[in-house]
């Protein structure tokens, strides 16, 4: 996404040309990497990971058909915005529209919020039990701002209340 917006490239062209060089050179190279690898890799007896791995699987885990749609749902909004450029009209509501839920920052919000639904939907999670799940995920972020800057957590120009600074980038921390 950087190199995309360094040169102002569209998102959905780029991952469409991604799917189309990626796709048949991981046909090709996977296949051949495999059967060249596995001749070479020794693999132990007894296999602690293999043993994990054992047994029935999760009988309450979402279905590879939704996994993989969740995961490909902002890459689809992206094309069809790629597309929509290309064939509509400038003037076009359907283009606007589509720009929009095509934008990446908007498409991937919109695959977080189908990813909530999808993925806790099998297990039969209720709102709270998901939303403990996004709570446990982000706990280490946010409990120290200072930390958070040294790391890079907090963009250019997001405000914080740690001391009464917004933090505008690096070298500019003025106090307001």
């Amino acid at each position: 996404m950087l190199a995309v917006g360094a040169y102002h490239a569209d998102t959905g062209l780029t991952i469409l040309y991604g799917l189309l060089v990626g796709l048949p050179t991981a046909a090709l190279a996977g296949p051949v990497y495999a059967a060249w690898i596995a001749r070479r890799v020794a693999l132990p007896a007894e296999n602690p990971i293999a043993r994990q791995l054992e047994g029935d699987s999760a009988p309450d885990a979402p279905s590879f058909v939704i996994s993989l749609v969740t995961v490909l749902i902002p890459v689809f909004l992206m094309i069809g915005a790629s597309v929509a450029d290309v064939t509509l009209a400038a003037a076009s509501p359907v283009r606007a529209t589509l720009d929009f839920i095509g934008n990446p920052i908007v498409a991937l919000l919109l695959a977080l919020l189908f990813s909530f639904w999808s993925l806790g939907r099998s297990p039969h999670f209720t709102a709270e039990q998901v939303l403990k799940l996004c709570n446990d995920c982000l706990a280490l972020h946010g409990d120290d701002p200072a930390r958070d800057r040294r790391r890079g957590w907090l963009q250019p120009g997001a405000s914080s209340e740690w001391r009464g600074t917004s933090y505008r980038g690096r070298g500019d921390r003025r106090a307001r």
